[in-house]
């Protein structure tokens, strides 16, 4: 059974992580956004290159049920492997971002 508090800590952790790596960008802000409310968790860049306006999602992952859901990731971070690494089982952890038909395929929950 999912550990909820520890769950979101995990996640806070990795996006915290993965933002203070990515802080150094000139115009670009880089923002966490943890709704621990909703459990909706993003990382997403905001700013100007440019003339350019800069606003996207990162990573963005949620807490759906007993599962964590990895709805959307851009980096070439392994999200799944720092949360296991964080001590959350691979079995409590949904790759959302890949389709249903393929969820199979992982080695993590299909949902």
């Amino acid at each position: 059974m999912l550990d909820l508090i520890y769950t979101r800590n995990c996640i806070q952790s990795v996006i915290s992580e993965y933002a203070q790596r990515r802080a150094n960008q000139k115009d670009v802000e880089v923002q966490t956004i943890c709704d621990v409310e909703h459990d909706h968790y993003q990382l997403l860049y905001m700013g100007w290159e440019g003339y350019k306006r800069i606003f996207y999602p990162i990573v963005h992952i949620d807490i759906q049920g007993d599962k964590v859901w990895i709805q959307h990731n851009i980096t070439e971070e392994l999200i799944a492997d720092d949360l296991m690494n964080l001590g959350v089982d691979r079995h409590d952890i949904v790759l959302g971002l890949h389709h249903p038909s393929m969820r199979q395929y992982t080695d993590f929950s299909v949902v």
